[in-house]
């Protein structure tokens, strides 16, 4: 599944401007207090808002509390999995408020220098989300996710999902959508969440 942030806080993709919202509960951070959001080990603990929980073959809409200005909704859409998954889900700006290790590594901004070897990252960073499957199992999802933010902050003609990889971050250039009224929604390629941790960037241009 995907990675969530610690101490707090593809295939063929969805239409970009298209929210999947399945028809179930919603998760709302930050219960930061909660051991899941303090004691996960190995990874980029993101102090924002930070929720847990879990979901079925339904998916789940999972909602963080608003955090320095930023909200928001991830979407997990309808899977083929039977058993529950649970999760963790958090935010950081990237600002002073990420600590922690993951694989052995101490946080790494998104930027041209921290970008995979010969791919373009344009843009700037908005927030960072963390989303962690705690299963132990991968999670096969019919369509692609969906990342939703709100903010002063998301502006410009286009944005667009980039996640971390062990060789650096990899921007969806495919998949950009240009905000609405300060807000965007985003669905990076993905047709599965790994087992782990999952590191996105929500960034605008």
């Amino acid at each position: 599944m995907v990675a969530a942030s610690a101490g707090c806080a593809g295939g063929a993709a969805v239409p970009a401007g298209e929210h999947v919202a399945p028809p179930a509960g919603i998760f709302s951070g930050a219960d930061r207090a909660g051991k899941a959001c303090a004691n996960t080990p190995n990874i980029w603990d993101f102090k924002g808002s930070c929720t847990s929980g879990s979901f079925g073959t339904q998916g789940q809409r999972i909602s963080l509390k608003p955090y320095r200005g930023v909200t928001l909704v991830f979407t997990v859409p309808v899977n083929r999995d039977p058993s529950k998954a649970t999760f963790i889900s958090a935010d950081a700006t990237g600002s002073g408020d990420v600590t922690g290790k993951f694989n052995g590594r101490s946080f790494v901004p998104y930027g041209q220098k921290t970008c995979v070897k010969g791919v373009k990252c344009p843009g700037h960073s908005i927030v960072y989300f963390l989303f962690v499957d705690r299963a132990s199992f991968a999670i096969s999802i019919r369509k692609a996710p969906a990342i939703a933010v709100t903010s002063d902050k998301v502006s410009g003609p286009n944005c667009l999902p980039a996640r971390w990889t062990a060789k650096g971050w990899q921007p969806f250039l495919e998949s950009y959508n240009p905000p609405k009224r300060h807000t965007v929604v985003l669905s990076p390629p993905l047709l599965g969440l790994p087992e782990g941790a999952i590191y996105f960037d929500v960034v605008c241009l």
